[in-house]
């Protein structure tokens, strides 16, 4: 939330490092049952993001997560909470590791079928990464928020 603060009245980039990211957190918190995971209790970037939306309701918030893992908790949280179309959600994590013909890898969710207009998953294999982005169209998804003095870009990794 300093961060979020910082940046929005001193118009200056501001750098929030926080342990664990907790990118596995969902709109209740940690629960198991519902995949949230991970270690994360609270959603760190997802609180900053929701408290800039409070602050400056025209700002255009891009989170971008780029883990071994999906962070299926911020997901959900920008999918069922923070219902806005100035909000983006960008998740760059593996596929399947370990010869996984499966794919089922923790905690099983950010498939590309996953997507809609605010959500890209970029599920890769290791080494081929950005082969995978290119096959996604990342300007496409994010051309809609360009045209804003007001930006904001949450980087969450691991």
């Amino acid at each position: 939330v300093k961060a979020v603060e910082i940046a929005r009245t001193k118009n200056e980039a501001s750098f929030c490092l926080v342990r664990p990211p907790g990118h596995h957190a969902t709109s209740i918190g940690f629960d198991k049952q519902a995949g949230g995971c991970g270690f994360c209790i609270f959603n760190n970037v997802c609180i900053g993001a929701a408290h800039m939306l409070k602050l400056e309701p025209e700002a255009k918030i891009v989170i971008v997560d780029f883990d071994v893992h999906h962070g299926n908790g911020t997901q959900e949280i920008v999918e069922k909470m923070l219902k806005s179309d100035r909000v983006l959600y960008v998740s760059i994590h593996l596929l399947e590791v370990f010869d996984n013909p499966d794919g089922d890898f923790f905690p099983g969710s950010g498939k590309r079928e996953e997507n809609g207009s605010r959500i890209f998953n970029v599920p890769v294999k290791p080494l081929w990464a950005v082969k995978s982005i290119a096959k996604g169209n990342p300007s496409k998804k994010l051309k809609g928020m360009q045209g804003t003095s007001l930006g904001v870009l949450f980087l969450t990794y691991l």
